[in-house]
């Protein structure tokens, strides 16, 4: 199963996969036919996320990493991950990153909008919720963009998207699953 966009194809990593991409990148690239950068100083968080996804069964997409990949090129943009299973309130946290150059063309809004709306539609998830520097502005931007609530602000800031009323608050094209 993989999410498509307008303009982005936004891909679940397998366990296998996401080791491959640790030990080298060029043959998950090879693999999926895009274009893949070195997985580099996030090695151990994609290690982490390999058996979090092992112990997740058939959950395992919510722990997955997902590759954000611009369709017209095949060029791997971003990528973005739910750090964990739902906790008992039904919630799970979202990251995402960017890969430099690729700033300012909306793809990461485009991508979180469609991981979350898979997301939310999962029977075991009511909310996701970011965590923001208070200085990253383009991060809370692409979290507006998306629909999510400010929860609470301080040294960092909590934002939540829960799945009552909230494909009210998410405009633009809705994603496909395949």
């Amino acid at each position: 199963m993989m999410l498509f966009t307008e303009r982005l194809k936004i891909i679940p990593l397998t366990v296998d996969q996401m080791v491959t991409w640790v030990e080298d990148a060029s043959v998950l690239g090879h693999q999926l036919g895009c274009h893949l950068q070195p997985v580099g100083h996030l090695a151990h968080f994609v290690r982490k996320q390999a058996h979090k996804a092992l112990m997740a069964g058939d959950d395992w997409r919510l722990c997955a990493i997902w590759l954000i990949i611009r369709a017209d090129d095949r060029l791997c943009v971003g990528s973005c991950s739910f750090k964990n299973l739902p906790d008992l309130g039904r919630t799970v946290e979202i990251g995402y990153a960017l890969n430099d150059g690729f700033e300012g063309h909306g793809y990461m809004t485009e991508a979180i909008k469609a991981v979350c709306e898979w997301g939310l539609a999962h029977p075991n998830v009511y909310m996701i919720k970011a965590e923001t520097e208070t200085f990253n502005k383009k991060s809370e931007n692409v979290l507006k963009k998306v629909g999510f609530a400010l929860f609470r602000q301080g040294e960092t800031n909590l934002w939540g998207l829960s799945s009552a009323g909230s494909s009210n608050n998410r405009k633009g094209s809705r994603a496909t699953a395949r």
